[in-house]
Parts: C-alpha cells; sequence; structure tokens
C-alpha cells in the first residue's frame, strides 16, 4: 500500500510539474492572452461536446446495427 501511494504521489507531482512547463512555454510563446484564449476556447468546445452528447439525440447512434429504426421512424406514429 505504501508503495502505491508514494507512486501516486510521484504522478501527480510528475504530472503537475509537466502542466507548468507547458503552461509556461506556451505563454512564453504566444503570450497570455492568446493562451487564456485558447484554454477558454478549449473548454467551451469540451462543454458545446458533452451537452451535444448527453442531450440524447446522439444515442441513437452509438450502438446502432444495419436495419435498425432511425430516429426519424422512431418518432412517427406506427401505422395501423
Amino acid at each position: 500500500m505504501g508503495i502505491r501511494f508514494s507512486s501516486i504521489i510521484m504522478g501527480a507531482i510528475l504530472a503537475g510539474i509537466g502542466f507548468v512547463w507547458v503552461l509556461s512555454t506556451t505563454i512564453a510563446a504566444f503570450g497570455w492572452l492568446q493562451t487564456f484564449a485558447s484554454i477558454v476556447l478549449t473548454l467551451a468546445l469540451g462543454l458545446f461536446y458533452q451537452i451535444g452528447y448527453s442531450d440524447g439525440k446522439n444515442a441513437h447512434y452509438l450502438n446502432a446495427k444495419p436495419g435498425d429504426t432511425t430516429p426519424i421512424q422512431q418518432r412517427c406514429a406506427p401505422k395501423a
């Protein structure tokens, strides 16, 4: 247990160092404003993707098989 815990701590420290290094390199290359704008844009795109993915509209296509009903067929009332 002690080895696993120390491995987790070491991994977190190395990930933090890597994150700070990438962030500082990006700021040095592009400046504060562009770096902040790219972070905001990335978060917004991730949020919009998650909203579109979780609203149920795409659920029909996740495990679709040939011959399955389409969403348009499911919305129509059954014909008698």
